[in-house]
């Protein structure tokens, strides 16, 4: 709540909603006892998702835990010690039908609203996020070279395969102690700064109009602006939390009850910490080797 990413109108602060908004769809599905009901939430579920992936595509890894977590339950035992083997697909299938509603409107409500002409030939894709995580001058934080690369190809298909090519190559470059080195090295980028890298990158501060000149705000700026006279103490204040909340989070291995799959007894829908602290292990989880294959920032983190 002290993060000064708030006041930054982009996707970071935008997308802090939806995750804790899809786990809570979830638990609100989950419970219900009409399988009509179930549908039609699980459906809710799918499409907040696909909201939260345009706005930022790793917010769509709740969506995914979510659905490895239903899948996964198939390997549980119940009470009488018979393996649970009937998988209810109709979540799923619900979960997919919400993905595909919300980008149908996207694409022909949203989109079409704004009066914009997309270019589909100037697209990146996800060559490009891989290459730029595979840089290892720069950690695989964002990199103009690889920004120069993708704009010299004119169409998205010469784009795509000019991409993988170098994809390719940039990977057979590596030995294993190399590519091993290079995502702890990630990871640092990653998890190694509690202030998200606020004030790293971007030009969110260049203007600051006379009207926003006032003695609480010039209190503020002197503690979350680079150069300000309380600033050190803020990140480093910033970090001493980051860190406390990464080590005592090394806990949550030594609670069994929160094992995604339990071949002893059968979940309880009751027990909201075992199903819920399950899902936000395997979105974080997942949301680690987003990082891990594409790009590195820390700043991609704040919204979870």
């Amino acid at each position: 709540g002290l993060s000064p990413w708030y006041i930054v109108y982009y996707t970071d602060a935008t997308g802090l909603m939806f995750p804790i908004l899809i786990i809570r769809l979830w638990q609100i599905a989950r419970d219900q006892k009409s399988t009509k009901r179930v549908v039609v939430w699980y459906m809710i579920l799918g499409f907040a998702g696909m909201a939260g992936y345009f706005i930022k595509p790793q917010l769509l890894i709740v969506v995914i835990a979510v659905s490895l977590f239903e899948v996964m339950s198939v390997f549980t035992k119940s009470q009488d010690g018979q393996r649970n083997i009937s998988i209810k697909w109709y979540k799923i299938i619900s979960i997919i039908i919400g993905l595909v509603i919300m980008t149908v409107v996207k694409n022909s409500v949203i989109i079409p609203s704004t009066g914009l002409e997309i270019d589909k030939e100037k697209t990146y894709g996800i060559g490009y996020s891989i290459l730029t995580g595979l840089n290892d001058e720069n950690d695989g934080v964002y990199s103009e070279e690889v920004v120069d690369l993708a704009q010299s190809f004119s169409t998205s298909a010469e784009r795509k395969t000019g991409l993988w090519k170098e994809i390719k190559k940039q990977t057979g470059a590596y030995s294993l102690h190399g590519m091993i080195r290079h995502l702890c090295r990630k990871e640092i980028v990653n998890y190694g700064d509690g202030t998200f890298a606020w004030a790293v990158e971007g030009h969110w501060n260049t203007g600051q109009p006379e009207w926003s000149d006032t003695s609480l705000s010039g209190l503020i700026r002197s503690y979350i602006f680079p150069g300000g006279e309380h600033y050190l103490r803020f990140i480093s204040f910033k970090q001493m939390i980051w860190l406390f909340i990464l080590t005592m989070s090394l806990g949550t291995i030594f609670d069994r009850n929160r094992y995604c799959v339990k071949y002893s007894v059968e979940i309880s829908h009751k027990n909201y910490d075992t199903e819920t602290g399950s899902i936000l292990m395997l979105s974080i989880i997942g949301l680690t080797l987003f990082e891990l294959i594409f790009e590195a920032r820390a700043r991609y983190l704040f919204c979870y």
